[in-house]
């Protein structure tokens, strides 16, 4: 029995040594830490063709970046405050891990991606992984701030770190991986800038359109010539209440809100959705102001311009809504009125984030007696001129329209 038990532990030795010449043993990438910095453009877009944001809608109170293996799974996070009314520019000594190389060898073999993210470090604290940008939602629109809209970069691919430098993200054109910029640990602001001096700087994208009213005239034709139409209220509707931090548009389940219009019956195939309670303050303004047949008022009088998210295939089309009360010249009270401009171009784009939308409208006939609804002799006339903050001139004739959500 003693020697069947040798015997059979000779063979299961003689195996285990098979097995272990025969196995390969993958040698594990020693890691060293490296120091990572990005610098931010501080005019938000460089397209030549913009318009500028104000310096509230340029500020970047708070900068978040976020940095990606080459899996996507999350390695490093950081973020910074600007005082007071200034602006963060650039982000820098992010401390990360990167495969070690020889002394014969220029830089690491590591690969990673970066992303910026503004004025929202709570919406993408629990981040794990580069492709939860896509599932992540921004605040509600009622709580986006003119100085803090939330703002996003691109995801940036880099590569070329070394160890014994400050690496820079530079932002390519292409979406391969890109060679980093360099200076010593210890840099100054003219450093950065030869990091810089061809661009590259993290280009940083808001996730909000702007809808600005750049002027309304009244011109009424045939039988309603020299009435008098008073301006009651104007605001948005349909517009969604979420945006998403990469993709950007979210789905119809973040819910559309409205600026406040008085409670209303939503009809079969009515242009407005109907979700009650969906009131946000600041999509809407009340005016109730005169303008005879042949007036206007500017942008500065109206002074209405209002932020809101994507909406490019959702249900409903975003719509700037003009409600008042047309008078005519023998003083019949023709009641309340309701004109629809459906934020789109001809091309049937809807609204985009980081665009300027700039409406020009002239009423010309009697409007519409139900809020959600457009009939033929609507007569209105706009012009609608897009610019990214993309300069893209686009006009619509609202009495060849045929009313859809």
């Amino acid at each position: 029995m003693k020697i069947k038990n040798i015997f059979l532990s000779l063979l299961a030795v003689a195996a285990f040594a098979a097995c272990s010449d025969n196995d390969e043993v993958v040698p594990q990438l020693k890691m060293v830490e490296a120091s990572l910095s990005v610098g931010v453009n501080e005019d938000i877009v460089s397209k030549a063709e913009t318009i500028e944001g104000t310096a509230s809608e340029n500020r970047i109170g708070n900068l978040t970046a976020l940095v990606f293996n080459e899996n996507g799974s999350l390695i490093a996070m950081k973020d910074t405050a600007a005082a007071a009314g200034a602006s963060v520019n650039q982000i820098a000594h992010i401390k990360i891990q990167i495969a070690d190389y020889a002394e014969s060898e220029t830089a690491s073999s590591s690969k990673l991606q970066v992303v910026l993210i503004a004025n929202a470090k709570d919406e993408v604290k629990n981040i794990k992984n580069v492709n939860d940008f896509s599932t992540i939602l921004s605040k509600g629109i009622g709580e986006i701030a003119n100085d803090a809209l939330p703002m996003a970069s691109k995801v940036i691919k880099i590569q070329g770190l070394q160890k014994d430098k400050e690496n820079w993200v530079i932002e390519g054109t292409s979406t391969s991986y890109q060679q980093v910029g360099t200076t010593s640990h210890d840099f100054s602001d003219t450093d950065v800038a030869s990091v810089y001096n061809e661009g590259g700087e993290v280009k940083m994208i808001r996730l909000v359109a702007r809808i600005d009213l750049k002027g309304l005239r009244a011109q009424f034709a045939d039988t309603y010539a020299g009435s008098t139409f008073t301006l009651d209220s104007i605001f948005l509707a349909n517009v969604k209440n979420q945006s998403l931090f990469a993709g950007y548009e979210a789905a119809d389940a973040v819910g559309y809100k409205r600026g406040a219009v008085p409670a209303f019956m939503p009809e079969a195939g009515g242009l407005i959705d109907p979700t009650p309670n969906a009131i946000v303050s600041a999509l809407g303004k009340n005016y109730g102001v005169a303008i005879s047949d042949g007036g206007s008022k500017t942008e500065a009088e109206l002074g209405f311009s209002a932020y809101m998210f994507e909406n490019i295939t959702g249900s409903y089309t975003t719509r700037l809504i003009i409600s008042g009360n047309i008078v005519t010249p023998t003083g019949v009270d023709l009641g309340k009125r309701y004109y629809h401009v459906p934020l789109k171009d001809t091309e049937g784009v809807r609204v985009l984030a980081n665009t300027v939308y700039q409406v020009d409208v002239t009423i010309n006939g009697i409007g519409s007696t139900i809020i959600d609804t457009i009939p033929k002799n609507a007569a209105i006339a706009a012009k609608v001129e897009v610019l990214d903050w993309i300069l893209k001139e686009i006009s619509h004739d609202f009495e060849e329209e045929i009313p859809t959500p």
